[in-house]
């Protein structure tokens, strides 16, 4: 978890397999596909979304909208690092286990 001040309060982005689903959910996109979008093209809309699915395990009743309240334009660069070194955490995660997976590739010719 990446620690986070919005507010003024402290708060933990967390990203993991519940949390990837639902941003996949949420963008109608699947995950490698919406990390194209979001690296493609810079909006606002991106930010907020991926900040609110990172700290939905504090409350999963938290409302997109309300994440958008929390969010100055000074805090961008700050926002969009810790949303970086999170997702850098979780792929480090997630990396591990699919590593440990007995999965073989099939090739089609």
């Amino acid at each position: 978890m990446v620690e986070i001040y919005l507010n003024g309060k402290p708060h933990y982005l967390r990203y993991d397999w519940h949390t990837f689903c639902v941003l996949e959910r949420k963008a109608g996109l699947g995950l490698l596909n919406l990390m194209d979008e979001i690296l493609g093209s810079f909006k606002f809309s991106h930010i907020s979304m991926l900040l609110w699915a990172g700290l939905l395990h504090e409350d999963e009743n938290l409302a997109l909208e309300d994440v958008e309240k929390m969010i100055t334009l000074a805090d961008l660069p700050l926002i969009g690092n810790k949303i970086c070194e999170a997702i850098n955490e979780a792929a480090a995660n997630l990396t591990d286990i699919f590593n440990g997976l007995p999965i073989k590739s099939k090739r089609i010719n």
